[in-house]
């Protein structure tokens, strides 16, 4: 079994791009400040590029359709032709390729209308959706929606680019971002003047965006504004953030899908086979696993119960500090009752940690508040903070709640995100009380190490560790210990000593580096784990084809003749239908002739109220005899196990190849995935052709406390807690 990857492999033909473009290297006294939108600007109002492509040298590099005059002169810089593409590295030939896509489509030097109009209408690879538009200007950019913020039109899009696999440069990644162009006029200050970060900004080409955008209105309604540039939106101190999905399969909303990461990831692929095939031929890799595993549900609601009851042992407090809602704290004390804990809406005499009272009746406090951009876009004072400073000399296992994400817009509770701070809840108990409570024993003892990064004057931080943070669990007593070393002491120079045997002298612990010694007094067994830049995937082409299919049927409707054919199959006895149940498959098409008398066709809207859906064995026989009969598909399972579009998102899996690991969502899949967690790479002095045994058991005993997938692995998160509580008894809060 293997797992789809972001890495890609990539072979060039050097004759044929030779033979249809030019590539010329820009050579420019300064790349800095002002400069930098001087050089580009000139770039593109003389040289006019397919593309523009900043290699690792740091020189630039343009794709050109036409020869420059070798005698032209320009103010800004000079230029030289690439005659041995040779001279240039594979990877940077390939961006200068994909990013020029923009400018092939409009230009049409291939044209796709061709490709897909030569190709037999019966290939589902060819049904037509809408193309995502695509722009270029230091860049590849795919539309992904627009916002209109402050009565500006405000553009997401997602970034492409091949980038170096970050532990060996001889191998790519592509690399999706979001990214967000907005007016040059939203960023004036308060005087009318363009701030220096601002004016230093090159204009970006939205045209292809704008057109997309503005099909179909009328010229006095579109925007005649183009100067966009590369920046996110700012509304006094808080960041207006892009809100994107790696992937939607919600079969009944289809169109979904084409804007999530996967779907932008397959329109780039399509544009490379119709524009690019004669010149780069991209694969995506797949890494085989040598160790998998799934967590059953049964399982993970097994180990949440066992969660429910252990904080069910003691005292739940629930304070509202400022919501002025009192549903708000009903809704959360409804659902710890329904899983058993018995909780007090309190907001005052909150109770401190009783040691003498170990794994029972300890106080446990849900802190319910807005959020920190709530009280600034009201220019108020936080009462959280205010709260925080009143407490802060007491030991207190409490959990900040915001409204907005415990919340939806409509006041419903987000039972996910409670269980997950009942999660983070459990992991401040067992901090407090210095032992695991959850799971059994582990078989051996283990050390967790982080580096401490100090920042200077312009919050800048250092690249070398100040110090280091250090949990120790220790397996006869199960109990977690912390300690903090700074760069002085001997037990720092050992973890040096360590961390340079395993990745080379000089070598030092990065700032998101993670540390693990197993038998830290006998053996010292010690992994490091770093994160890559290599990311699992979805199956992205084979479900692009699906939602296409998907996508085609739902524009062309329901043609009633349809349930008419399918009925008479059932009356020949050709299709079996079980008359005991009720409703049957049969019962909803004849419901559906009565109702639409004289109606040749139902739009998808209409027809998806008779709910034949794909759970049914006869409605999903009748789903798919449709699309075998007559080419429409309207409803498909995507997120079964079964069929392995979703793999790569599920449970835990190990690749010997690469010495990499990936920790995704134990629980079932939504239809829209936010993100896939990056792979990590083990280093070790020892040898990792085989499946680290010792260091898996302790990554399936920390994943499983989590339903979703997280972030930092192992006991990464205790680690976390009590250096926040060393923090916060330092700072006073």
């Amino acid at each position: 079994m293997s797992i789809p990857t972001n890495k890609v492999n990539f072979e060039l033909n050097y004759d044929q791009i030779n033979k249809d473009f030019f590539i010329y290297q820009i050579n420019a006294d300064s790349l800095k400040g002002e400069k930098y939108k001087i050089v580009v600007t000139a770039i593109y109002e003389r040289i006019k590029p397919l593309s523009l492509v900043k290699p690792e040298s740091g020189r630039y590099l343009v794709l050109c359709a036409h020869k420059i005059d070798d005698r032209a002169s320009y103010p800004s810089f000079t230029i030289n032709q690439v005659y041995d593409l040779r001279d240039i590295k594979d990877r940077d030939l390939a961006r200068l390729l994909i990013q020029a896509i923009p400018i092939l489509k409009q230009l049409k030097l291939v044209s796709v209308d061709d490709t897909k109009n030569n190709a037999s209408s019966s290939q589902p690879d060819n049904i037509i959706v809408d193309d995502i538009p695509a722009s270029e200007g230091v860049g590849l950019y795919y539309f992904q929606d627009i916002e209109k913020i402050i009565n500006e039109k405000v553009i997401r899009s997602f970034e492409l680019d091949i980038k170096p696999y970050k532990f060996d440069d001889n191998e790519s990644v592509v690399t999706i971002k979001g990214t967000t162009f907005t007016p040059r006029e939203m960023h004036k200050d308060k005087n009318g003047n363009y701030p220096a970060k601002i004016s230093k900004q090159p204009s970006f080409n939205v045209t292809p965006f704008l057109e997309y955008i503005n099909k179909g209105k009328s010229r006095s309604s579109s925007s005649n504004n183009t100067d966009y540039i590369k920046r996110g939106v700012q509304l006094g101190v808080k960041q207006v953030r892009m809100s994107s999905d790696m992937i939607v399969v919600d079969s009944k909303r289809p169109a979904k899908f084409f804007k999530s990461k996967a779907g932008v990831l397959a329109q780039f692929q399509r544009d490379i086979d119709h524009l690019l095939n004669p010149y780069i031929k991209l694969t995506w890799k797949a890494l085989p696993t040598s160790y998998r595993r799934f967590s059953t549900d049964t399982n993970i609601n097994q180990n949440y119960n066992r969660i429910y009851e252990l904080l069910a042992n003691q005292k739940f407090y629930i304070c509202d500090i400022d919501s002025g809602n009192p549903d708000y704290t009903n809704q959360v004390k409804q659902y710890l009752k329904a899983k058993g804990i018995a909780a007090i809406i309190e907001n005052d005499n909150l109770a401190e940690l009783q040691v003498e009272s170990a794994e029972h009746n300890q106080p446990i406090h849900f802190i319910i508040h807005h959020d920190k951009d709530y009280y600034e876009s009201k220019k108020i004072e936080d009462p959280y903070q205010q709260f925080a400073q009143a407490i802060k000399d007491k030991r207190l296992i409490k959990q900040s709640l915001t409204i907005e994400k415990l919340f939806d817009s409509k006041g419903k509770l987000n039972t996910h995100m409670l269980d997950n701070s009942l999660t983070e809840m459990l992991i401040k108990l067992e901090v407090m009380l210095g032992k695991l409570i959850l799971s059994a024993p582990l078989t051996t003892d283990w050390q967790c190490i982080t580096g401490v990064y100090e920042e200077d004057d312009k919050g800048r931080g250092s690249k070398t560790p100040t110090g280091y943070d250090v949990l120790n669990y220790c397996v006869n007593d199960n109990s977690l210990k912390y300690c903090k070393y700074e760069d002085i002491e001997p037990e720092a120079f050992d973890i040096e000593d360590i961390v340079g045997s395993i990745l080379g002298e000089d070598c030092v612990l990065d700032k998101d580096d993670h540390l693990i010694i197993c038998n830290p007094h006998s053996e010292r067994v010690a992994y490091l784990i770093r994160e890559s830049n290599c990311l699992p995937l979805p199956q992205f082409m084979k479900v692009d084809t699906i939602m296409r299919r998907l996508h085609k049927a739902h524009n062309h409707g329901f043609e009633v003749k349809w349930a008419k054919e399918y009925l008479s199959l059932i009356d020949d006895e050709k299709v079996f239908v079980d008359s005991d149940k009720s409703p049957n498959i049969a019962s909803k098409l004849n419901e559906l002739i009565e109702n639409h008398v004289g109606e040749p066709k139902l739009n998808y809207k209409t027809f998806s109220q008779y709910k034949i859906g794909y759970r049914s064995r006869e409605d999903k026989d009748f789903i798919d005899w449709l699309d075998r009969t007559h080419g429409y598909s309207f409803n498909t399972s995507l997120r079964g196990k079964e069929r392995g579009y979703l793999e790569a998102v599920k449970g835990f899996f190990y690749s010997k190849e690469t010495q990499s690991y990936f920790s995704g969502s134990t629980s079932n899949l939504k239809a829209d995935i936010t993100n896939f967690n990056l792979m990590r790479k083990i280093h070790s002095e020892q040898p990792l052709s085989e499946a680290p045994e010792q260091l898996f058991e302790l990554m399936n005993a920390y994943h499983i406390r989590h339903r979703q997938s997280t972030v930092l692995p192992f006991l990464f998160k205790h680690l976390r807690e009590f250096v926040r509580i060393q923090e916060s008894s330092l700072s006073g809060i």
